[in-house]
């Protein structure tokens, strides 16, 4: 399921949300058009060490905590959707 989806237009400046999944915390920064797993307390860390997503097609994934980052262009002509986290 989707859980957050914005314009890379509306993530240029800077801020942050946490987020639970499977009994796992995260921070979630975005800025500059970037999204990336800030800090999380699941055990191998892959998520946080994949560092900023900012290309389309580009992902950052938790495993443990069944979550993905991933930037995506526009899936219609009108469709401003650049974000999506499931």
């Amino acid at each position: 399921r989707t859980i957050f989806t914005r314009p890379i237009a509306e993530l240029q400046s800077e801020g942050s949300f946490t987020h639970e999944s499977q009994g796992y915390h995260y921070l979630i920064a975005y800025g500059n058009g970037q999204i990336r797993f800030a800090t999380a307390d699941c055990p191998d860390q892959v998520c946080v060490r994949t560092g900023w997503v900012e290309r389309n097609g580009q992902v950052a994934a938790c495993v443990p905590g069944h979550l993905i980052l991933k930037i995506t262009g526009p899936s219609q002509p009108n469709d401003d959707i650049d974000i999506v986290m499931q």
